[in-house]
């Protein structure tokens, strides 16, 4: 079916939990590993950082999160650590996809029907190498795939949203159909005629409508990235690190600013643009 169309390519996306994105989980578990004031904190801490575990798959950064709670728990201070979260490329945009649908009626035979579907954008920065110390090379790694969250959530809500449309649709076709038979007149040998000029006016204004309404829901957040990604090490004795892209085209070098644990954060927009680089200090 040409229905089935509007979301063949949301099949094949990872599934998360229902409406979870796991950076903010993530976020969650590294704030109250960082200020945590009492047990319950640093316990809220690891089970944020075991969701994201099972969310996300084997991931060396996060099991070293899960230690580093466990050495709080036990009352062994943070060491010093350093996060690289780097968000990178576009979400998804919305787009329309038209289906004509076939009706019973002569003056009708199709209706158009518009349905939402989700644009992917690749024009992205893989992930990040980040090096410290001069030596100790680092890649970053995907924490959250925004194609995944939103593609599903779109995927979820489909058939709701192809219901209503279709209902929409019937009902415009009905109006439009019952709106050209008042139009119609018996002729001498007892058929109806077509209506004349008043049916033509119908069907020209009916179809007009349709079309200025045919329009789907292409309402997207724009500004989110297309995935987040994350590397931790231990601060560098001299806190400068170096940051590249994949593909070698964008190169940084960063000053850690002072403190236990810090965040670099790194936004890149496509392939070719600058990083934007800013910092924040946790502890």
């Amino acid at each position: 079916m040409e229905i089935q169309k509007v979301s063949s390519n949301l099949n094949g996306l990872k599934s998360y939990a229902d409406y979870v994105n796991p950076f903010t989980v993530y976020l969650d578990g590294l704030f109250f590993m960082v200020d945590a004031a009492d047990a319950s904190d640093l316990e809220r801490a690891h089970k944020s950082f075991e969701r994201v575990n099972e969310f996300v798959g084997d991931n060396d950064y996060i099991k070293a999160d899960l230690a580093a709670v466990d050495g709080l728990m036990n009352n062994k201070p943070l060491t010093p650590t350093t996060y690289v979260i780097f968000e990178t490329g576009s979400a998804p945009v919305r787009d329309q996809i038209r289906i004509d649908i076939p009706t019973f009626w002569p003056e009708l035979p199709y209706l158009g029907a518009a349905f939402p579907r989700l644009i992917f954008q690749n024009n992205y920065v893989s992930s990040l190498t980040v090096t410290a110390d001069g030596t100790n090379v680092l890649n970053t790694v995907l924490l959250a795939s925004m194609d995944n969250i939103i593609g599903l959530d779109l995927k979820n809500e489909m058939p709701t949203i192809i219901t209503k449309t279709l209902i929409s649709t019937s009902i415009k076709a009905a109006a439009t159909h019952f709106a050209w038979e008042a139009t119609r007149r018996k002729q001498a040998d007892g058929t109806l005629d077509n209506g004349g000029i008043a049916g033509a006016l119908v069907l020209i204004a009916a179809t007009s409508w349709s079309v200025a309404n045919n329009i789907a829901d292409e309402r997207t957040w724009t500004t989110l990235p297309k995935e987040f990604q994350v590397c931790r090490f231990q601060t560098p004795s001299d806190r400068k690190i170096d940051i590249a892209s994949a593909n070698g085209l964008q190169k940084t070098s960063v000053t850690i600013t002072d403190g236990i644990v810090n965040i670099v954060y790194v936004k890149s927009i496509n392939s070719t643009a600058p990083f934007l680089v800013s910092q924040i200090r946790l502890k």
